[in-house]
């Protein structure tokens, strides 16, 4: 099965866990009002419009905000867009721990458009270490860090590596991550991402071929043991 193939199961897959995540939010909606069924065909409209418009290099949308949504002007909208997002994880991981810090070293990620991840070191100090849309490998926010698509990402959430309630992390992680801050990678959306650089500090090999979300979390097991996705509070 070739790259592509794989890609179109994911994406397939995708869709299915998009339809069943607005059922039930919608189904468990107790704030019910008359735009509710416009609301969830304009916003079903822009997970398909991301996943048709996103680029490779860089992943931004093309030509503005997607058919059927403003993300400046409609709070609301965006909200419902996180529950999503957060309902699609809990389906993932089977639970979210709640308000677990993360420490010097912990992997962390967010979600990018809805239908991808976001991955980055936290090496403290309210600071994390990831590869940008650019190539530049920089620390950022908390809020940078969601802050992806030149602002357009919907995401809120950022969740830590953690294990009973405790996050994973090590001081020999975050110096990796540190020690890259200033430098540049040649940067494809799918072939030399931020799941490789975050893989890279995990194990120490920056050329790794961890370019997909659950290679980030086999690494993850691999290198650091059994773990889950805790929200961070932050």
């Amino acid at each position: 099965m070739g790259f592509f193939d794989i890609f179109d199961d994911a994406n397939a897959q995708f869709k299915k866990d998009v339809s069943k995540a607005w059922d039930e939010l919608w189904d468990n909606d107790s704030d019910d009002d008359d735009d509710n069924d416009e609301d969830r065909s304009k916003s079903t409209g822009f997970v398909d419009d991301l996943l048709a418009r996103l680029i490779i290099e860089g992943g931004k949308p093309l030509g503005g905000p997607p058919r059927g949504i403003n993300l400046y002007e409609e709070r609301k909208k965006q909200e419902k867009i996180q529950q999503l997002s957060n309902t699609i994880h809990k389906l993932r991981t089977g639970h979210v721990e709640k308000d677990c810090p993360p420490m010097p070293g912990t992997p962390v990620y967010c979600n990018l458009a809805v239908a991808f991840e976001h991955t980055g070191i936290y090496i403290g100090n309210n600071e994390i270490v990831h590869l940008s849309g650019d190539g530049n490998i920089e620390i950022v926010s908390p809020s940078e860090f969601v802050g992806r698509l030149d602002g357009d990402n919907p995401a809120i959430s950022i969740y830590c590596a953690s294990h009973k309630g405790k996050a994973l992390g090590s001081s020999q992680i975050a110096e990796r991550a540190r020690s890259m801050v200033g430098s540049r990678r040649n940067y494809s959306f799918v072939f030399d991402n931020c799941h490789q650089f975050t893989c890279g500090c995990i194990s120490g090999d920056f050329e790794n071929p961890c370019n997909f979300f659950w290679m980030v979390e086999q690494e993850i097991s691999d290198k650091m043991g059994s773990f889950t996705w805790a929200e961070w509070d932050y």
